[in-house]
């Protein structure tokens, strides 16, 4: 069996849930569905990207993404994005500097 594998069911997937991410990130600015749905919604979007590409174990794959996750809500939490001097870049605009402390 090999690795790399083109699956078009869950690449189909992706795309729809980028989709609803990228709607959620426009729309809706309220404080509980653009952080947490769209927190919810993006963890199953990285498993169907890797899953639309690679041949992996289910549970292999769960764990990973999970963790992944984690890893990156651990590094919000400790606010590395103002760490690395990178606070004022045009991605950190301050509507989103405003909403992160709503929450």
């Amino acid at each position: 069996m090999h690795m790399l594998n083109f699956n078009k069911y869950y690449f189909i997937a992706s795309v729809f849930l980028l989709i609803i991410e990228i709607l959620i990130a426009i729309f809706a600015h309220d404080q509980i569905i653009r952080p947490y749905v769209g927190d919810l919604l993006v963890v199953i979007l990285l498993y169907c990207f890797i899953k639309s590409f690679l041949n992996l174990p289910v549970t292999g794959t769960l764990i990973f993404v999970l963790l992944f996750s984690y890893l990156l809500e651990t590094l919000q939490y400790f606010n590395l994005v103002q760490h690395l001097g990178l606070g004022n870049s045009r991605m950190n605009s301050k509507r989103y500097q405003t909403e992160s402390k709503n929450v």
